[in-house]
């Protein structure tokens, strides 16, 4: 008898903690823990601009709460300023900004769509030593290219 009834209480239990992510909602957010890794390859213009578009497949990578994602993006190297938009295979979207001057660095979410409508939160990454080679099409730029890999938390 009282192993059913152990049972049943941790059988009550695991519902419990797997259900409250579920029921996040914007009226009713649930903060999540976050895990991203992915992969960039971008030009940069000799003043440090660069720019990235989901279409061209150069930026892709993988996160918790949106599986698979391509991303486009802009910014400058030398300034550290950079934002960003990832898409979901759905088509649910999360935008942010590179926090400059951050150690580590980080990435806070300021904007969503879909299941991300009125999101917070944001990680901390580390990237690979970038790739850096001149264009091969005779132009003034540079092809760099990375991988990075941050954790955090998410709240929608």
């Amino acid at each position: 008898m009282k192993k059913s009834m152990f049972i049943r209480g941790l059988a009550a239990l695991a519902v419990c903690a797997l259900a409250l992510p579920m029921i996040g909602s914007l009226k009713n957010p649930v903060e999540r823990p976050f895990k991203i890794a992915g992969h960039v390859s971008t030009v940069m213009q000799y003043d440090g601009s660069f720019a990235f578009d989901a279409s061209s497949g150069s930026s892709v990578g993988e996160a918790t709460h949106t599986g698979p994602f391509t991303a486009s993006g802009s910014g400058n190297a030398f300034t550290g300023v950079w934002i960003l938009t990832a898409t979901a295979d759905n088509g649910d979207q999360l935008s942010g900004y590179h926090v400059p001057g951050s150690s580590p660095d980080a990435f806070r979410f300021t904007s969503g769509t879909g299941r991300f409508a009125g999101v917070s939160g944001g990680f901390t990454y580390v990237t690979s030593v970038p790739s850096i080679i001149p264009n091969p099409d005779g132009s003034a730029t540079l092809i760099i290219s990375y991988s990075y890999a941050g954790t955090g938390t998410i709240t929608y």
